[in-house]
């Protein structure tokens, strides 16, 4: 049972989880928002933006995001990591 400040981090973030999901590949909400669900701070009261980590590397992330994401961004594609806006919220997926 997830405690009430976890709820509404958990259903921003499952979108992404149930992409991975369906490409069978594991993937882990990290970060911030993370921290500021331990620590009981409302996280989605700033303007909130999600990070994971993958053991998919960043090709694959960004094949998998493409159709999903409002809009894409590679420039951090060298050092591993994809990040994309989707319903005006950051996600990055570092390997």
């Amino acid at each position: 049972m997830l405690p009430e400040r976890v709820k509404p981090i958990v259903d921003k973030a499952s979108a992404i989880a149930e992409l991975f999901r369906a490409n069978d590949i594991p993937i882990y909400l990290v970060g911030g928002s993370v921290r500021d669900a331990v620590i009981s701070r409302d996280y989605l009261a700033k303007t909130p933006d999600f990070d994971y980590t993958t053991p998919a590397r960043p090709d694959l992330i960004e094949k998998i995001l493409s159709p999903w994401a409002d809009a894409l961004w590679t420039q951090g594609k060298k050092f591993g990591t994809i990040a994309c806006l989707k319903d005006g919220i950051r996600h990055e997926v570092t390997t």
